[in-house]
């Protein structure tokens, strides 16, 4: 695993992550919204994390 692909996984991170904290104040009364959020990140976070491990 190259140092560019490490930088692009915590960079994708990232992004979800502030995506989720920018619009969970909206959203915070609904447990579906939180429940989909986290799923969609960590959909992001493996997605990235299996990009990685094809590199070996």
């Amino acid at each position: 695993m190259g140092a560019y692909e490490t930088s692009q996984h915590l960079l994708n991170s990232w992004i979800c992550l502030t995506i989720i904290l920018c619009t969970l104040p909206i959203f915070n009364k609904s447990l579906y919204y939180n429940s989909v959020v986290l799923r969609f990140y960590l959909m992001c976070t493996s997605r990235a994390a299996l990009l990685n491990q094809q590199d070996y």
